[in-house]
């Protein structure tokens, strides 16, 4: 039987930088809410040490490869000798969208290697090791929507939304968002409860639009039916609605124009939920 594991994209509802570490890295406050929407990925176990990404992605660089730096450090953990993977990716999230693709593989090669492999690893276990891939990798580990402030992540229930999700082609590195001097990087410390109550923004879409001006000019096409919002630091921009009627009403109106989706929110990942019911059988 083929068995394909989900990889899930997220969103981030809203994103400020409270700051820049000594480190050079950011202090966040964001809200990350999973879609029901993403890649899906195949492992062929092999009785040797070889791991092959059969379905490489073109625009990143193999040793550069979540997938292959995942598979490497759980590949320490294995008690036999000769254990290895060929991989298969089916890719609908784009690099660079903000949709956190590169993160999400990288989980879900950690949880469809550790059953293959049987390392017999728990969730804490495969955070850890997420720590040297990147800093969202333990979000979709951990596979529930959250408020993540500073260094603290808070699984928060939300209330399910339908998303039209809008991809102008154009491919945003992190560090290059991060690194800019023109980044806003003083916003105020607030609470939760604090933040929900006020209007939600991204503290990165000044400048994506400053330096994107085809993403400004979707913006601005977008504002005359609803206030649209980039998440993370990538280039894709989400509309949301309450039900999917109405996202339907708006899609045919504007995928004539622009390459976009529709899809729906969940607060538990698909992945974790694949693995429970996978798990069981």
């Amino acid at each position: 039987m083929t068995v394909f594991w989900p990889s899930p994209a997220k969103i981030n509802l809203f994103l400020y930088i409270i700051g820049r570490r000594y480190d050079g890295f950011h202090n966040l406050q964001t809200l990350i809410q999973f879609l029901k929407y993403g890649d899906k990925i195949k492992i062929i176990p092999r009785k040797d040490r070889n791991i092959r990404l059969i379905t490489p992605i073109p625009e990143v660089l193999l040793k550069e490869n979540t997938i292959i730096k995942s598979a490497s450090l759980l590949q320490s953990y294995c008690r036999y000798k000769y254990q290895g993977a060929d991989i298969y990716i089916k890719k609908s999230i784009p690099i660079g969208s903000g949709l956190g693709g590169e993160s999400s593989n990288a989980a879900t090669i950690l949880f469809a290697l550790n059953y293959y492999w049987k390392t017999n690893l728990n969730d804490i276990q495969l955070i850890d090791i997420s720590k040297k891939i990147g800093s969202e990798v333990s979000f979709f580990i951990k596979g529930f929507s959250s408020f993540i402030s500073i260094d603290k992540s808070i699984p928060i229930k939300l209330k399910k939304k339908w998303y039209i999700i809008i991809y102008p082609k154009i491919k945003i590195l992190t560090k290059k968002i991060f690194s800019d001097p023109d980044l806003k990087r003083n916003s105020k410390k607030y609470s939760l409860k604090e933040l929900l109550n006020k209007p939600f923004k991204n503290d990165c879409e000044d400048l994506i639009k400053k330096k994107f001006p085809k993403i400004r000019k979707i913006i601005l096409f977008l504002e005359k039916y609803k206030k649209p919002s980039i998440t993370g630091t990538g280039s894709c921009i989400f509309l949301s609605f309450q039900n999917k009627l109405d996202a339907n009403e708006l899609f045919k109106k504007i995928s004539k124009h622009l390459y976009c989706f529709i899809t729906e929110s969940t607060n538990i990942s698909t992945l974790h939920s694949f693995r429970s019911d996978f798990l069981k059988e």
